[in-house]
C-alpha cells in the first residue's frame, strides 16, 4: 500500500531497480542518475570530485604513453582535424541485501577520438581492425584443466590497453581538436591542436595495433609459445619448472596453471603493461563462473544475467517457458514464408537477435546449434513473420533454462576427450538434405565444442 510521491524528476523504474528486504518488509529503489554526457554535466553532478580525479588519471596515462603532442594549427594544413569525445562510465556493483543501494566500483573517464567513419570517408581504410580473441573451446579446456588439478583461474586486465598501440610509419598523421579542459593558457584551443601518436580509443586500428604489442610481449624470449590450433593461447615452454596457459581476449587475459607457471607469466606481463589481477573471478568476458574447490570440485559456466538482459531487450522477460528451442510445426511454417518482401527494419532486429543467440551458442547454449543453423538462413530476407518466429520459440526456451550451464567435474574418472555425432536422414523439408551434428566433451561430460 505504499505510494511514491512524485517530488523528484520523473523516472521509469524497472524490476532491476527494486530490492525486497523480507526482514523489514520494505522495498528499496536503487535507481541511479544516468552517467553525464559532457564535462559540464559531470561538474554539475554530485560526483564532480570523482570525475575530476578520473580525468586526471586519464591525463596522466596519456602523458605516460606519449599519446598527444600539442602543435600549432598550421601543422595540420591539408589534413582533416578530428573531434574528441569524452566518455563517462560509472562501474557499479549490483545491489544486494547487505547493500540494497549498491555501490560504485569505479568512475571511468575515457578520451576517445571520433575517427572511424571520418577516416573511411576520406578513403583511408585500415586493412586490419580486429583484435585477436581466444576461442571459447580453448577457454573451456582451460577451465576443465583448472578443475581437474584444482588450479586457480586468473584474469589479468591490461589498463589503458589501446594506448600501447603504435602507428605504422606509412600511416597518415592524425590531428585532433583539444578536449575541453585539456588546453592551457600557453596553448589554447583557438590556436593549437593535438597530434595523435598512439592508436587511442576510437581509432579504427586501435585494437589491432595494441594486440600486436601484446603478442610481441607474450612471445618475447622463451617463456611462452602459442599453440598450433589457437594462436591466442600461450603455454609455458619449460613444463618442469611450472606449467600455465593464458589466452588473449583483447585486453583481458584469462589464465590457469600451477603457482610457478602463473608467476612466470605475471612477471613477463608486468615488464610491459600495467595490470589489474583477479583470482577466481565470477565473470570472464561476460560469462558467469560458479566454482566449488576441492577434490570433488566443480565449475559451472552460465549466462543467466546475459539471458535476462536479452529477454528484456526483446520484450520477452514475462513470457512462458517452452521445452525446446524449435519444433517441426514452426519449421514448416517458416519455410513457407515469402522471402521476396524484405523489410529492412525487421532485418536489423532479426540480425540483432541472431547475434545474441550465436553468442550464447558459442559460450553456453550448445542446445541452440540446430536452431541457430536453421534461422540463420533468413538473415537477409527477414520479414515481421520471420522475426516473430525467431523471437517467440527460442526465447521462450531460454526463459525456462536461464540458470542452465556447462559443468566440469573434478571427482570423476571420465576425463578422456569424448566425441559424439549424429545425423537425421533427409531431414530438410525442401531439399531433403541431411543434418549432421557433433559434440566434444571433457571433464566429466562438460561440453567444450559443438557443431551442427
Amino acid at each position: 500500500n505504499t505510494t511514491f510521491r512524485r517530488n523528484f524528476p520523473l523516472h521509469v523504474f524497472t524490476m532491476e531497480d527494486i530490492v525486497y528486504r523480507d526482514d523489514f518488509d520494505l522495498f528499496y529503489i536503487t535507481a541511479h542518475a544516468p552517467d553525464p554526457k559532457t564535462w559540464k554535466q559531470a561538474m554539475e553532478s554530485d560526483f564532480a570530485a570523482e570525475w575530476t580525479a578520473a580525468r586526471l588519471s586519464e591525463q596522466n596515462s596519456f602523458k605516460e604513453h606519449g599519446v598527444l603532442t600539442i602543435v600549432p594549427r598550421e601543422n595540420a594544413q591539408g589534413h582533416r582535424i578530428l573531434r574528441p569525445k569524452a566518455v563517462f562510465k560509472t562501474k557499479r556493483i549490483p545491489p544486494t541485501l547487505e547493500s540494497p543501494g549498491g555501490s560504485v566500483e569505479k568512475w571511468k573517464y575515457r578520451l576517445t577520438i571520433q575517427a572511424f567513419t571520418r577516416m573511411l570517408r576520406q578513403g583511408i581504410d585500415y586493412a586490419e581492425k580486429h583484435a585477436a580473441q581466444v576461442r571459447w573451446a580453448s577457454l573451456k579446456i582451460m577451465f576443465a584443466l583448472a578443475v581437474l588439478h584444482d588450479w586457480d583461474i586468473i584474469l589479468w586486465d591490461i589498463r589503458t590497453f589501446f594506448l600501447y598501440g603504435k602507428f605504422h610509419p606509412d600511416d597518415p598523421p592524425v590531428f585532433m581538436e583539444q578536449e575541453d579542459g585539456w588546453d592551457t593558457e600557453d596553448q589554447p584551443k583557438a590556436t593549437h591542436i593535438a597530434q595523435v601518436h598512439r592508436t587511442m580509443y576510437g581509432h579504427p586500428a586501435a585494437s589491432n595495433r595494441a594486440n600486436i604489442i601484446l603478442k610481441e610481449t607474450l612471445t618475447d624470449g622463451a617463456v611462452l609459445k602459442s599453440t598450433k590450433n589457437d594462436d591466442c593461447v600461450y603455454t609455458t615452454t619449460d613444463h618442469d619448472s611450472g606449467f600455465a596457459c593464458v589466452g588473449s581476449h583483447v585486453d583481458d587475459l584469462p589464465a590457469t596453471g600451477d603457482s610457478k607457471g602463473l608467476a612466470k607469466i605475471q612477471e613477463l606481463l608486468e615488464g610491459k603493461f600495467k595490470l589489474t589481477r583477479k583470482i577466481n573471478p565470477d565473470v570472464i568476458t561476460g560469462v558467469q563462473l560458479e566454482r566449488k574447490r576441492g577434490k570433488d570440485g566443480t565449475l559451472k559456466i552460465h549466462q543467466a544475467d546475459y539471458i535476462e538482459g536479452v529477454l528484456k531487450t526483446f520484450d520477452m522477460d514475462r513470457c512462458t517457458a517452452a521445452d525446446s528451442p524449435i519444433d517441426p510445426g514452426t519449421m514448416r511454417a517458416v519455410m513457407e514464408l515469402p522471402t521476396d518482401k524484405v523489410q529492412p527494419s525487421m532485418v536489423k532486429k532479426y540480425q540483432e537477435l541472431m547475434g545474441c543467440l550465436i553468442w550464447l551458442l558459442k559460450t553456453r547454449n550448445i542446445d541452440l546449434g540446430f536452431t541457430v543453423n536453421f534461422y540463420s538462413r533468413f538473415m537477409q530476407v527477414a520479414t515481421e513473420a520471420h522475426y516473430k518466429a525467431l523471437r517467440d520459440r527460442p526465447l521462450r526456451y531460454l526463459r525456462g533454462t536461464t540458470s542452465h550451464g556447462i559443468i566440469f567435474k573434478a571427482g570423476t574418472k571420465d576425463w578422456e576427450l569424448t566425441a559424439y555425432s549424429d545425423s537425421d536422414f533427409a531431414g530438410d523439408l525442401k531439399s531433403s538434405k541431411t543434418t549432421v551434428a557433433s559434440l566434444l566433451t571433457l571433464g566429466g561430460g562438460g561440453a567444450i565444442s559443438s557443431n551442427s
